[in-house]
């Protein structure tokens, strides 16, 4: 077996948690042999040896992407079981230090096109991933910004199509409402394509601005959250879109979107009279890279999710909310705005649905267990539906 070096320890940082993670990746390193570069790099299952040399001597402050890479690195390292428990709790420890020091700095503002920062300088809520539920604390444990990441097969097949890119590129990630579609794009970049900078433009003028001035350097993330808002004009965006990404092949672009399934549906469907969409459709039909990404954790990602050694306590609680639905994601990331919206109803829908909800927790307090039907909502007894919001939502369904 081929014998590698020592890891070179030039770059490592003076102290900190992230430095107690590349000590302890270094002992377990040197313990099962000291594996050359290579040899890991093919533990790992990966196609950048710059990547794993990276991660291992701390440049520019390197990661694993998430928890799954820990104990791929680990374990390519030689490490066993104890081994890939330590490392987990110690990138743990890193990501928490991280994020406490990113919440003492100023929002980050929209990056310009030249010198854009790469996904790890990126706070994920600007990119579109969705604040996590809070949970009770038996003690003074900070809590990463993020719960850890559970990886499923869609994230399997971004791999395959991130992992090696060769040419220009547009993935879109399709699914329900807070199924984890831009958390599993922002994952997928951060392990396979680190190193590249992000764009992030803010509307579809600005996406066909850099489109047509040609401005995107080579090896480039261009991020479009919510697809469908940069799709609604009469399809320029569209057909600029498919000439840059078939007419400079080898500029290795690399476009990552996401939308609801519903609007995938409206913007593919054919039209009529006047097709104004036949750009879209082209572009969907024919050029996109779809990713469906389920509603539901399936029973093996339900197992896999009860049997992980250590468990961060909001995916606790997601478990526990989704009884058996297997609806994870949605009681991670959909909570907090289901809430908001509860306590801060903005239009009559959601007054009536604040009225649903607040009768049903009171016939709960008063002991009611039985499922809310409409005689129940209708009863003299329930006085949540004010005369202005019955009229509201009478308005509404009208429309």
């Amino acid at each position: 077996m081929t014998r590698g070096r020592r890891i070179n320890q030039a770059a490592w940082p003076g102290d900190g948690p992230h430095l107690a993670l590349l000590k302890f990746l270094d002992r377990v390193h040197a313990d099962n042999g000291t594996k050359s570069l290579q040899q890991i790099v093919a533990g790992m299952h990966l196609a950048s040896r710059s990547r794993v040399n990276a991660l291992l001597r701390g440049l520019d402050g390197a990661l694993p992407a998430d928890e799954r890479q820990v104990e791929e690195l680990v374990r390519a390292l030689g490490g066993g079981d104890d081994d890939v428990a330590r490392a987990t709790r110690l990138y743990q420890a890193v990501l928490a230090h991280r994020d406490k020091d990113r919440a003492t700095v100023a929002l980050r503002r929209v990056p310009q096109p030249r010198n854009s920062p790469t996904i790890d300088a990126w706070n994920p809520h600007h990119l579109g991933v969705h604040h996590a539920i809070t949970a009770d604390l038996l003690d003074d444990t900070f809590l990463s910004d993020l719960p850890p990441y559970i990886a499923r097969d869609h994230d399997g097949e971004l791999d395959k199509l991130l992992g090696a890119v060769t040419n220009n590129l547009m993935v879109v990630l399709v699914g329900g409402s807070s199924t984890g579609k831009t958390r599993a794009a922002y994952e997928a970049v951060r392990r396979n394509l680190n190193d590249w900078p992000i764009i992030h433009p803010t509307t579809g003028d600005d996406l066909l601005a850099l489109l047509e001035r040609r401005s995107l350097d080579p090896r480039t993330v261009l991020w479009l959250n919510e697809t469908q808002s940069y799709l609604q004009d009469d399809g320029r965006v569209a057909a600029s879109l498919r000439r840059f990404l078939t007419s400079s092949k080898h500029d290795q672009i690399v476009v990552i979107g996401s939308m609801w399934p519903i609007y995938w549906k409206q913007l593919t469907a054919e039209q009529q009279q006047s097709d104004r969409q036949h750009q879209t459709r082209e572009l969907l039909l024919h050029t996109v890279r779809r990713v469906t990404v389920p509603e539901a954790f399936s029973d093996s990602d339900l197992a896999a999710l009860r049997n992980r050694r250590t468990i961060d306590p909001r995916l606790t609680v997601a478990l526990e909310g989704c009884s058996d639905s297997g609806r994870v994601v949605q009681v991670l990331a959909g909570g907090p705005a289901l809430i908001k919206r509860l306590e801060e109803p903005a239009e009559a829908e959601d007054r009536h649905g604040q009225a649903v909800v607040t009768a049903t927790m009171d016939g709960r307090m008063l002991g009611r267990y039985a499922p809310t039907t409409e005689a129940y909502l209708v009863s003299p007894n329930m006085i949540e539906f004010t005369h202005r919001t019955r009229v509201c939502a009478a308005q509404e369904a009208g429309r």
